[in-house]
């Protein structure tokens, strides 16, 4: 094999889909002659030497046509590179919304927390609340404790 065999080959490998994709639409485009039938919405994301990655959705049917007529395919490629970009980017978005919120939820936790132990200050001063650490499952409890006291004194 020559040199610039090679290169050309190695070249074109690039843009094949992985994952199977290729085989995948090649059965589908096989059985829209013999079973009369179609596919709408087959994706498929290749990686192309010089223009980079993109994303094509494929639409085909068998055309009807006179039976002296040879069978035909409409293939319809569109290319939804942008529209799977947005998807992406709405995803990361979304999962940054979610650790934002819940972010401020821990917050809101921290301050009720700080609100009451503030509140409570001369009770839990005696020694003998303070005599331990206060565990997880207390420091909860307060927590709680405040946030329903802050939704009723709210609701006043």
């Amino acid at each position: 094999m020559s040199r610039q065999k090679r290169r050309s080959t190695a070249s074109s490998t690039k843009w094949v889909p992985a994952n199977g994709t290729l085989f995948l639409f090649r059965r589908l485009l096989e059985q829209v002659l013999p079973k009369n039938s179609g596919f709408r919405d087959f994706e498929v994301t290749c990686e192309f030497p010089h223009i980079g990655r993109k994303t094509v959705t494929l639409n085909a049917k068998k055309l009807l046509r006179r039976e002296d007529q040879e069978d035909l395919i409409l293939l319809a490629i569109e290319d939804t590179t942008a529209l799977q970009d947005g998807r992406e980017r709405d995803a990361v978005l979304l999962q940054e919304k979610q650790v934002l919120v819940q972010e401020a939820h821990h917050r809101q936790l921290v301050a009720a927390a700080v609100v009451y132990l503030t509140a409570n200050a001369e009770t839990l001063n005696q020694p003998h609340v303070m005599s331990k650490p206060l565990s997880r499952a207390t420091l909860s409890s307060v927590i709680a404790t405040a946030l329903a006291a802050r939704q009723s004194g709210s609701s006043s």
